[in-house]
Order: structure tokens, then sequence, then C-alpha cells
């Protein structure tokens, strides 16, 4: 299964910690920016706001009269979004022209809900953006309260413009960051695909050991590795030692039964004979390779097997030549035999 591999792990691990740390950090950007520009559209208000109470003066009559009216031209264009409403002792008295004749009602300062900045409903159901501050002002002893609105459309707008861009930034530097990560994961990797190639070679014996050029945090591995390839090799080592010493041992004792058997001249002497010779080959054949593993790489041995099956069938085609036996040998070229030439024969 693919999830059972190193790569798919790391792929899978890295694509999971990029897309959740990319969405954090667009979640949090877009709060900074919507806190930014109701910020800038607070201030905005608090400017206009600012241009009302400058331009309200008390006549005579201890009556409000504006100045100038706000130089803003959607406080005049009909239901535009932005409205102000001015108010003596909770009772409104003036309005801005872009109300034509609606209202809206404001929380004023005398209410326990009052807050400067508020949410309020305008005309046609509009969600609005709020300034409502009570104001004293020169020539008269009453309190008069300002309020201006603006629509929130123009932040939610500004908002959802900056994630659509923000959104594309950061697909193309997620896609960038996973490019990245790819390429970092293939190359750290790479040692290990090293190692996998070095114990092919093993297996095929083009190599007998594992190089030392590996990372050190690979290197701890390798020097096991060469260690068991050596204590293999040494008990593979010892083991035909022992069987060419016991070849060794048994072909004086033969040798003497060879000769006494020499001596009976009847059919049993024939069959000690054949059975003692048989017994020889099979010494001679153990002796000859134990003397051949002092030299050979037991681990890492390999032989071409087509001179030796041409031996072979040389030999086997002389031994029944009178059967009338064909031996064909066919796409033996490039062929190899692990081991060496005495266990393949």
């Amino acid at each position: 299964m693919i999830h059972n591999t190193l790569t798919a792990r790391l792929v899978i691990t890295s694509v999971a910690w990029v897309t959740l740390t990319l969405a954090i950090v667009a979640v949090l950007l877009t709060i900074l920016f919507q806190r930014h520009i109701e910020e800038y559209f607070d201030a905005f208000m608090f400017d206009h706001m600012e241009e009302s109470i400058a331009a309200a003066r008390i006549n005579e009559q201890g009556q409000l009269f504006l100045t100038w009216i706000p130089a803003d031209p959607r406080f005049m264009n009909p239901h535009s979004g932005w409205y102000w409403q001015i108010y003596e002792e909770d009772k409104l008295i003036a309005g801005s022209e872009s109300l034509v004749n609606d209202t809206i009602d404001f929380i004023l300062p005398g209410s326990e809900a009052y807050t400067q900045l508020q949410k309020v409903t305008g005309p046609g159901n509009e969600s609005l953006r709020a300034l409502v501050l009570d104001v004293s002002l020169k020539g008269s002893n009453k309190v008069y309260t300002f309020a201006i609105a603006g629509s929130v459309n123009s932040i939610r707008r500004d908002v959802e413009g900056f994630t659509s861009k923000l959104g594309i930034t950061l697909i193309i530097l997620g896609t960038g960051l996973l490019i990245v990560v790819l390429l970092q994961i293939r190359f750290g990797l790479k040692p290990l695909r090293f190692l996998k190639d070095s114990l092919t070679n093993i297996r095929t014996g083009k190599e007998n050991r594992l190089p030392e050029n590996f990372p050190t945090e690979i290197q701890p591995i390798v020097h096991e590795l060469n260690a068991l390839l050596d204590h293999s090799e040494g008990l593979l080592e010892r083991a035909r030692t022992q069987v060419g010493d016991l070849a060794h041992a048994l072909k004086n004792p033969l040798t003497v039964i060879r000769n006494e058997a020499s001596e009976i001249k009847d059919q049993r002497g024939q069959l000690i004979r054949e059975k003692t010779d048989a017994m020889g080959a099979y010494v001679e054949r153990y002796l000859s390779r134990a003397r051949a593993a002092g030299s050979a790489n037991i681990i890492g041995a390999s032989v071409p097997v087509q001179p030796i099956t041409k031996d072979i069938c040389y030999l086997m085609a002389r031994m029944y030549q009178d059967k009338n036996i064909d031996i064909i040998l066919k796409d033996l070229k490039g062929l190899y035999f692990k081991g060496d030439a005495q266990d393949l024969e």
C-alpha cells in the first residue's frame, strides 16, 4: 500500500502541515485586515462627526443649525448608504438628505445598550455601522446627540477582495512550498535508495560489503549490516572448514578400506570397491570445496553458468555415450549462479 512507503508518509504529512499552516495564516490575515478596514472606517466616521460638530451653531432662539452641510456627496444621494441624524435631548431635529423620508433607530446615550460604535439597520434593511456621540454646544445648556452611519457593504467588499487575492497568493505559495518539500524529500531519501542499490549489488555478487560513505544518521545501520555480513560469511567459512576437516579425516580410512578390498577377489570385494570409490569421490569433492572456500567470497560469490554447464554436458556425454542422450544448452549467456563453481557442479 502507498501509505506504507516512507515517501508517501512524508508527502502526506508535508501536504497536511502546509495546508493547515496556510489555512491558519489565511484566517488570521483576513481577521487582521477586516479589523484594519473597520478601524479605517471608524476613523472616517469620526472625521465626519468632527465636521458636523464644527458646523453646528446655536441661533438667538436657542435652536441648532448647521453653517454648512458635510461635504461628502454620499450624504446627499438618496439611500446612498451614508446618513447622519441630530437629536436634541432624544428628539430628532435634523437628518441627511440621503435619508429621504426615512429615519434610523440609533441607540441613544440614555439607553443601557448604548455604545459609541453600533450596528444598526438602515433604509431597505441595509446593515450599517454607526457612531453616536453626545455633544454640548456653546450657547445652549441642552445635550445634542450626533449620529453618523455608513454601509458595511464597503467593508464586506474590501474584505472579500482581499480574501480572493490572498487565496490566490497562498495557493501559489503553497504550490511552491510543496514543490520544494518534494525536492527536499527526494534529496533526503537519496541515501536510502543508494543503500537499497548497494544491498542489491551484494545479493547479485557485484559487491561484498556496503560502502562507508553514508550520512551520519544511516551509518550505524550500515555498520550493523556489514557486521552481519561478516558474521554470516564467517559462519559459512567455518562450516565449510569443518566439512573439509571431516572429509580429510575420512580420506585415510577409506584408502585403507579400498586397499583391503582389492585383496578380495569375489563379488563382495567388487561391491566394497565400488562403494569406497563413490565415498572417495565425495570426500575429494568436499576437500576441493574446502580448499576453494579460503579464497572465495561466500556471500557475494557468483559464477557464469554457461562454461560450467558445458563442462558438465561434456562429461555426461562421455559417461553415457552409449545411451544416445542429446543434451542441448540454450539461452545461458549472461546468466550467473549465486555461489561458487563447486556449488553449481
